[in-house]
């Protein structure tokens, strides 16, 4: 039932992001990163359901957290309900939190705003290089921006860390609390700072 309901939920969303998306009002307001009175409310209904039903650790509603909501790019709302539930689960635990693939930042921005009123800092890992070279184990699984290949997707997606820093800053999470290492993981990972 619950696998049902998240994929009506999703679906649901997906549906009216794309609607946005495809008028001219709905792509000025992606790019302001703005929500739509029409849109918050409907992200506040779907967490209020995810609350009551799938994911009752889901901390109460708060406006914030649906504008971060908003603003998500390569997480999709109901994944990341599922990382706000579950990083609050966490919260009670030592140790801080990690982001592996960072990509625009959104997904660390969430984050970040949920671990604010705790002393955890964020580490969040990127290349910040776009991706590396595939391997041979790599398939081409969903050519989300029809390159043909995975070869030609060498170098894409990439982000700046100012960016990554900007929506930290724009939260006011304290810089002190984050750590943001610049690498691919296979070096980054190696370094004496984390062995």
């Amino acid at each position: 039932m619950f696998n049902l309901m998240d994929r009506l939920i999703f679906n649901s969303l997906d549906k009216l992001y794309k609607f946005y998306s495809k008028k001219e009002l709905g792509y000025q307001l992606a790019q302001l990163n703005q929500p739509d009175t029409r849109y918050k409310t409907l992200l506040k209904e779907v967490e209020g359901v995810y609350k009551e039903i799938l994911l009752t650790d889901l901390p109460d509603y708060d406006e914030v957290r649906t504008d971060l909501l908003f603003k998500l790019l390569g997480t999709s709302v109901s994944e990341a309900l599922y990382i706000v539930n579950y990083l609050h689960k966490s919260l009670p635990l030592s140790g801080d939190i990690c982001e592996f693939g960072v990509a625009q930042g959104a997904t660390s921005a969430l984050m970040a705003y949920e671990i604010q009123k705790t002393d955890k800092t964020i580490w969040l890992f990127d290349s910040f290089a776009g991706l590396p070279q595939p391997s041979a184990k790599d398939t081409l699984k969903d050519d989300i921006f029809n390159l043909g290949s995975m070869d030609a997707y060498r170098g894409t997606m990439l982000t700046a860390v100012d960016l990554v820093q900007k929506r930290l800053n724009d939260i006011n999470f304290p810089s002190e609390r984050t750590q943001i290492i610049p690498g691919f993981i296979e070096k980054t990972i190696q370094s004496s700072e984390f062995s």
